[in-house]
């Protein structure tokens, strides 16, 4: 019976977050994408999403929707690169995966980058000193946009 509260548990959790609101910029009529686009999918918030914090404000979801499956049921045409470490704190650049990411932007027709905060980056006890992304998360926006114009961050 357990099983059951936790698919109506998510279920309804689904509904509730594809009837929300989201406030982005929509450059160039980037959104909606037309189906069977081909979409180059980078970083590793895409199929591992960050949705909690570190100490007592780690979550045990019992089911988690990524946008690797979202988009995957989109279009056939989808290409993943992990872009980043998210396990590297700081500044730390790993340039083999950005050039995987690039190599996949370059022949795609959109690229979707997903980065954010890695765990490590907030927690209970300290205070995060700016807003930044990761360096790591920068020089991958920066190298995706360059060889990909239509680029969703």
């Amino acid at each position: 019976e357990s099983q059951n509260h936790h698919e109506h548990h998510h279920e309804l959790a689904y509904r509730v977050a594809t009837e929300c609101a989201v406030l982005l910029k929509n450059t160039d009529d980037a959104l909606p994408l037309d189906r069977d686009i081909s979409v180059a999918l980078i970083g590793e918030f895409a199929v591992s999403p960050r949705f909690q914090g570190m100490g007592s404000s780690e979550v045990k979801a019992t089911k988690v929707e990524t946008a690797f499956h979202q988009i995957s049921r989109y279009t056939q045409k989808l290409k993943y690169a992990k872009g980043y470490n998210r396990a590297i704190a700081g500044a730390g650049i790993d340039e083999a995966l950005i050039e995987e990411a690039v190599a996949i932007a370059e022949s795609a027709q959109v690229a979707i980058v997903f980065v954010g905060l890695p765990e490590i980056s907030e927690s209970e006890g300290y205070d995060r000193q700016d807003l930044h992304l990761p360096g790591q998360h920068d020089a991958l926006i920066n190298a995706v946009c360059h060889v990909n114009r239509r680029t969703i961050v």
